[in-house]
């Protein structure tokens, strides 16, 4: 009976370790993350309800990593000025989304940058080889011309 216990209290230690590691051994999202891939993922964030991020970015492809795979605040070429990462998001709400954007100090934008760098590792997975990247994104009005 004492070798149940021992074993059940040690099963309940090594789950408790897993949730309390927000997912980085497990490889579970954080809640953060989680309602940030939420976030992504959801239309009617678009003004015509048929637009999410991922629409753009699965498995993060289309964030142009393979040409400025730094940390933000950098130079983006789609609103073409140095941004930080919140107003890259904003940005695609209002322009490829033709939706509104966020208020700066909102959780949505702060979940949705949260969940940034996950869209990055996916694309670090998947990344296409050298010379097959797209080299004008197909949200990016420049794709119409």
């Amino acid at each position: 009976m004492k070798n149940k216990i021992f074993g059940f209290a040690v099963i309940s230690v090594l789950a408790l370790s897993m949730v309390h590691c927000k997912g980085e051994k497990t490889g579970q999202l954080t809640p953060h993350e989680l309602e940030g891939k939420t976030l992504w993922e959801d239309v009617s964030l678009s003004a015509e309800g048929n637009t999410s991020c991922v629409t753009c970015h699965e498995n993060g492809a289309l964030l142009n990593l393979e040409k400025k795979p730094g940390p933000f605040p950098h130079f983006v070429a789609m609103p073409d000025k140095e941004v930080t990462l919140k107003e890259m998001i904003n940005y695609c709400m209002i322009t490829p989304m033709k939706s509104k954007a966020f208020p700066e100090d909102s959780e949505q934008l702060s979940r949705m940058a949260d969940y940034y760098p996950v869209m990055a590792k996916k694309w670090e997975k998947n990344k296409p080889a050298p010379g097959a990247e797209n080299p004008c994104n197909p949200c990016n009005p420049c794709a119409a011309k």
